[in-house]
């Protein structure tokens, strides 16, 4: 099931790098305080609470406390946020998020008993899994989601770095030239530098790098060594791969491999 993934941690004293992803980020905090930067604000979420985070959207996360916090994430792919919502009849899609969190604390509670038992289960029918995503996920869209609405006119800048950013994002593991991207978005380069980093929050380079990072992520968790995912990936080497991965992830990628709950169903 190439289209979830969970994920499970406890961080104390880590501060990650502000990132994006493919897909959604939906986590709930289990114990502590996390605090995290999410457009162009300062957030703060603590047990109750629910972190959404739309795909491609910049942020980061540390500690809010000395004492840490321990979450459990999803990360769920458009495509099926996209299946799910269809079959229940949501009015348009893609949808999304209008608030970096949410308080639903019924929810939260279903959502770690789904995460718990994934992760305790050996073998679970896909069916099963499909059906209690549906129930869980369907809902929860349909409560705090927006569909899109009548298509708003973008500055004629942000329209540009997003044209140079699906470039970058297309091109990441060939690697991009300065001069490449600037011309997708047909403006001068340091232009396009200031630019860019003012609407997404990171540098060309940083994303870039974070695109690479998603990139060896889901080798990875194909079962690729590390070494050659790291290479296909568009890093120099695996240890460049692992800086990045561990700034992005908070653990280096076989931690990370070990820490999500791997998806291996059969029929029944």
């Amino acid at each position: 099931m190439s289209d979830l993934l969970l994920f499970r941690a406890r961080f104390t004293d880590y501060s990650f790098r502000r990132h994006a992803h493919d897909g959604y980020a939906i986590g709930v905090i289990e114990e502590g305080e996390e605090r995290f930067f999410h457009r162009g604000a300062a957030h703060a979420v603590v047990p109750g609470q629910v972190v959404t985070i739309n795909p491609g959207e910049v942020h980061d996360g540390e500690p809010g406390t000395r004492d840490g916090f321990r979450y459990r994430m999803m990360y769920p792919s458009e495509e099926l946020i996209t299946e799910i919502l269809g079959g229940a009849g949501f009015p348009g899609t893609p949808v999304r998020f209008p608030s970096a969190t949410v308080d639903d604390p019924p929810w939260t509670h279903e959502f770690i008993r789904f995460h718990r038992a994934i992760e305790r289960t050996d073998g679970l029918c896909e069916l099963w899994v499909r059906q209690r995503l549906s129930a869980l996920l369907g809902p929860f869209f349909a409560r705090w989601g927006q569909s899109p609405g009548p298509a708003a006119t973008e500055p004629g800048n942000e329209r540009a770095v997003r044209r140079a950013a699906e470039y970058i994002r297309a091109n990441a593991a060939g690697g991009v030239l300065l001069r490449d991207a600037a011309a997708v978005a047909e403006l001068s380069q340091y232009h396009f530098l200031r630019t860019f980093t003012k609407v997404l929050g990171v540098s060309p380079h940083a994303y870039r790098m974070l695109r690479c990072v998603e990139l060896a992520r889901a080798s990875i968790l194909r079962g690729l060594p590390l070494a050659r995912a790291s290479l296909d990936a568009g890093f120099a080497d695996q240890s460049h791969c692992t800086r990045w991965f561990r700034a992005v992830y908070g653990v280096a990628p076989g931690s990370f491999r070990r820490a999500c709950v791997e998806e291996q169903f059969r029929s029944r």
